[in-house]
Order: structure tokens, then sequence, then C-alpha cells
């Protein structure tokens, strides 16, 4: 269990790391996770179930999941950037964090031979 949570702890600071390097703007790389975490969809046009259960994985959405405010009201939410980033982070998995990596980096690498 302890090895599980260790390893967890790492490749949160390792992707949090890898992902601030990427993106000059905190408000691309927030909406840019978002959009990963629901399966590619803006979530203008609704909430997969899978981003639903990524975020049941924050304590702070089940408390106002249970006061009956909107998922929407939580991820729309413009509080401190660094905040909302480094939830979205934590509230995926080690998998998950890995193949966000893998999106970033092909998006990244993608807009850079448009550029050249």
């Amino acid at each position: 269990m302890q090895t599980i949570l260790l390893e967890d702890i790492r490749n949160y600071s390792i992707v949090k790391k890898e992902l601030l390097d990427t993106y000059n703007n905190k408000f691309e790389l927030k909406e840019d996770i978002l959009y990963f975490m629901n399966d590619f969809c803006p979530f203008i046009y609704g909430v997969s179930k899978i981003s639903y259960k990524r975020m049941r994985r924050i304590l702070a959405f089940i408390i106002k999941e249970k006061k009956y405010i909107s998922l929407l009201s939580l991820l729309i939410n413009n509080d401190n950037h660094n905040s909302q980033i480094n939830r979205y982070i934590g509230c995926l998995n080690v998998d998950e964090r890995n193949t966000l990596i893998q999106y970033i980096q092909t998006k990244h690498s993608c807009c850079k031979s448009k550029l050249n």
C-alpha cells in the first residue's frame, strides 16, 4: 500500500512539473486538462461518465455534490488556477496522468510542426 502511494506521489510531482514546463499560460493548461478529463469533449457539451467518476475522487466535489451544487460550478469556477490544476492532476490515477502527458506532448508537437 505504501509503495503504491509513494509511486502515485512521485508520478504526480513528475507530471505536474512537466505540464508546468510545457505551458506558459496556466488557464490554457487547466482547460486542456479538463478537456482530457472529459474524454476530449468541452464541458459545454456535457459531462462524460468517466469525467464524473474522476471528479468524484476530489473531496471538494463530493461535498459540493451533497449540497446540490452543480458539477459545472466546480469546474468552471475561476478561483486560483494553481489550485484547480493541482486538484485535476491529483484526481487522476497514474495511468491517466501518463496518458495526459502523452496527449499534451502530441498536441504540442503537432502545434510546433504546424508553425515550421
